[in-house]
């Protein structure tokens, strides 16, 4: 029995593996579907979409913030289109303002749309007040830190307030619930649940999208969709819901993936089920500001502390994370001189690193590297953060110098002799506390021992004895020896 069990844990590891790797293969050729779906002015899908372009255009925007593809052509492009745009709904002025984080005239012109007297949206000004525009211009206050409370607080009250008896909302007061709308308002009420007591809306609305996944895993009114299944599941992972229904969902969605990399030969689905399939892996990052170094001035064989912070903002956590500390020195050789293992991080949680460095070796500049699974034995979103450097300069040893040009003597009467002698730090490092001895003809034979508190590197510093040289007849060899 008990090697049974050995071999049921191993499938299941062996199965998580292989369904992460499946994702990220997944997204990679979702990625490039979405590219050859842009078209020349910069939007994004067509007539045959699920959606119309203007949706289109901001879902795939979305995703390729969540997914890190910011700076590629195919933002760069929709962004100047979108941007272009003289919009004027409700719905789309709000789509805009969360995809740009941005205000200004649209974020006036939403508010003039707001109903006087409900104090929430229709389409735009005088157009009948619904679920769909409320929440969608909620999502919007929310991105660019609208201030007015009352006006938040009202469209909360509308939304909650018209939540049907099964948990779900339709796309107006009355109309039947369906999984589209439900998921959006409960993504919304995931943003404000730390300002509100939405707790039983927030419970309601997730019983009901668990009650609309079918056996196949997706989610849908009726049967299963793409866009609904993802909508559901970002929902749904939103709300702290558990591992098993978000599997099954993702495992829908990378099963109906076509061969061309689109899901149904559609910008839309496929935006919103990349976006998913990149929310359900670890992300892991370290930030270059947050890399420290326990000392400002370090010589050559130190031994130093230096920290860092591990971050995950992906959707799901990681185990067993090596993060190891990687060193390239002046000469151009890498290595790595410590690293950690943390355990388990949760999906957007941090831990805090401390490793060590035995400096011996690495005189000059170094790149002082943090790099989290460096053996890359972790499927997730993105590698490219994986890695941050900062430089940090080691000094060589100090370098105490007496030359003989810098030693004289002086007598006023021929028996008490004035030694005069200077020494020098020639290395890149300051000294410490040293004694510089004064001897004639040998350390046997002390004359006087002075102590220098300490000397910066490239200084000069001067010591000074008075030798009662009586008796003392003949030629002599003094020695000035520092440290």
């Amino acid at each position: 029995m008990y090697k049974q069990i050995i071999l049921f844990v191993c499938i299941l590891l062996l199965i998580s593996s292989l369904s992460a790797s499946a994702q990220n293969s997944s997204i990679t050729q979702g990625l490039n579907y979405l590219n050859t779906a842009q078209n020349l002015d910069g939007s994004i899908g067509n007539i045959t979409s699920t959606t119309d372009i203007t949706r289109t255009t901001i879902a795939v925007m979305d995703t390729l913030q969540a997914l890190s593809q910011t700076n590629t052509t195919l933002y760069n492009n929709a962004i100047s289109w979108l941007q272009s745009q003289p919009i004027t709904t409700t719905d789309y002025l709000s789509e805009r303002m969360v995809t740009l984080s941005s205000g200004g005239s649209d974020e006036s012109l939403l508010v003039s749309y707001i109903d006087p007297a409900s104090g929430v949206w229709g389409g735009y000004a005088g157009y009948g007040i619904n679920t769909l525009d409320t929440a969608l211009a909620l999502d919007a206050l929310n991105a660019v830190n609208y201030s007015n409370q009352n006006t938040v607080s009202n469209a909360i009250l509308y939304l909650i307030t018209n939540q049907n008896s099964d948990g779900g909302w339709g796309f107006y007061a009355g109309d039947d619930s369906n999984v589209y709308m439900t998921a959006l308002v409960l993504q919304t009420f995931d943003m404000f649940d730390s300002t509100f007591n939405l707790k039983n809306s927030l419970n309601n609305a997730v019983a009901y999208l668990l009650a609309h996944q079918n056996p196949d895993g997706g989610v849908g009114s009726s049967t299963s969709t793409v866009y609904e299944t993802a909508l559901a599941f970002l929902a749904l992972l939103g709300s702290g819901q558990g591992n098993t229904p978000l599997q099954e969902a993702i495992n829908y969605i990378t099963t109906t993936q076509s061969a061309d990399g689109s899901w149904n030969e559609d910008a839309y689905s496929t935006a919103l089920a990349l976006r998913a399939l990149g929310s359900y892996l670890p992300n892991l990052y370290i930030n270059s500001n947050e890399i420290g170094i326990s000392y400002t001035a370090v010589t050559v064989g130190s031994i130093i502390s230096i920290s860092a912070i591990l971050h995950n903002n992906g959707g799901l956590g990681a185990t067993n994370v090596t993060v190891a500390l990687q060193i390239t020195g002046a000469n151009g050789a890498s290595s790595t001189v410590d690293s950690t293992i943390v355990p388990s991080i949760d999906a957007g949680q941090s831990q805090a690193l401390s490793f060590t460095w035995n400096t011996l070796g690495y005189a000059g500049k170094n790149t002082v590297c943090v790099t989290a699974d460096p053996n890359n034995l972790i499927d997730e979103l993105s590698k490219a953060d994986n890695t941050e450097c900062i430089t940090f300069d080691i000094g060589n040893l100090p370098d105490l110098v007496v030359p003989s040009s810098g030693i004289s003597f002086t007598s006023t009467d021929g028996t008490h002799v004035t030694i005069t002698a200077s020494v020098y730090n020639l290395g890149e490092s300051p000294a410490g506390s040293f004694n510089v001895g004064i001897y004639d003809g040998s350390v046997t034979n002390p004359i006087a021992t002075i102590n220098v508190p300490g000397l910066a590197a490239g200084q000069r510093i001067t010591v000074t004895t008075l030798w009662n040289a009586s008796g003392a007849y003949g030629y002599h060899n003094i020695l000035v020896v520092a440290d």
